[in-house]
């Protein structure tokens, strides 16, 4: 089905490009449009069905393949969760499956990096996810059905306290499969800490050095940049996956790239800061419309007011 997009797309625009420069020129802008819609619209749905192939050249053939074919589950189930995401009403329910995707997410991320400790995580693969995407399926059927009765919404209860209940066994997966890094840490600070001890740097000395260190900058007046990156980043009782010394480099981005789509969106400005050539260039070639202008503006003001998060997932840690 791809492959056919993309032939009738080339067709498309082969053919509006002849017949833009021919004797039918609305005719051949008409199908140019749409070959490019089409060829963006493949574009798209590729990168969001694509599988990554894991490197696993070091390893025997058989072995590698079981691995490959566990990693391809675990992302096939991430993404039936986030189509029925969609599909719910139950604004906490929603909010619940999309903690359990970000949690899966940055653990599939670090499993693609590491396939060998896909081992590790082969109960969150084979049960875990499986078993929340069922769950999950089966609330949206009971919603679906419209029905409110005292045993409907019972087993509504039950499937989302059920769900709830997964988030710490998401949580004891991903620790499992980081088990031998925290150890390895945890080997070094021994040392460390042995190290400064035998330098008369204990404990002590180092939280004394730490509370003078803290109430100097509790004693600082004015602007606080560390101050204010921690009140972004940071909402009561939230926390951020953005590496510290990542996040003004995010920030940054981020207000660059919603002040070029509101000021210079209708030229493409924006996509191309994203390396987005495609796009930008198809923005060029509608500037002299006014459709470019106000799709650019939404994109900037949904860029500007985008949670850190998800800004920092979508559009600085794909780069």
């Amino acid at each position: 089905m791809l492959y056919l997009c993309m032939i009738v797309s080339v067709a498309l625009i082969a053919a509006g490009g002849w017949g833009a420069a021919g004797e039918w020129p609305r005719l051949g802008m008409a199908a140019l449009m749409a070959g490019l819609g089409i060829s963006a619209q493949s574009v798209k749905y590729w990168r969001e069905h694509r599988v990554p192939t894991l490197e696993l050249e070091e390893l025997e053939a058989e072995k590698a393949l079981l691995l490959q074919e566990s990693y391809e589950k675990a992302i096939s189930d991430y993404r039936s969760l986030d189509l029925l995401k969609k599909e719910l009403q139950d604004r906490e329910l929603i909010g619940q499956v999309e903690h359990m995707q970000h949690v899966s997410q940055n653990l599939l991320a670090y499993l693609e990096k590491h396939p060998t400790k896909i081992p590790l995580a082969q109960q969150y693969v084979d049960y875990y996810q499986d078993r929340a995407v069922t769950l999950v399926q089966q609330y949206r059927e009971l919603e679906e059905s419209g029905l409110s009765t005292e045993r409907v919404e019972a087993q509504k209860a039950q499937l989302k306290e059920t769900l709830a209940s997964m988030d710490g066994a998401y949580a004891e997966q991903f620790e499992r499969v980081l088990s031998d890094q925290m150890l390895a840490a945890e080997a070094e600070m021994t040392v460390l800490r042995q190290h400064l001890e035998s330098e008369g740097l204990g404990r002590e000395k180092a939280e004394t050095h730490i509370h003078l260190s803290r109430s100097a900058k509790r004693a600082q007046n004015g602007f606080s940049l560390e101050r204010f990156l921690d009140s972004l980043f940071h909402g009561e009782g939230s926390f951020s996956i953005i590496p510290q010394q990542e996040r003004v480099p995010v920030l940054k981005r981020k207000l660059i790239q919603s002040a070029l789509a509101m000021g210079l969106g209708w030229l493409g400005a924006h996509k191309f800061y994203q390396r987005k050539k495609f796009w930008g260039v198809l923005y060029l070639m509608f500037c002299w419309t006014s459709i470019p202008f106000w799709v650019s503006v939404v994109e900037g003001v949904r860029y500007l007011f985008m949670p850190m998060d998800d800004f920092y997932l979508q559009y600085y840690r794909k780069d």
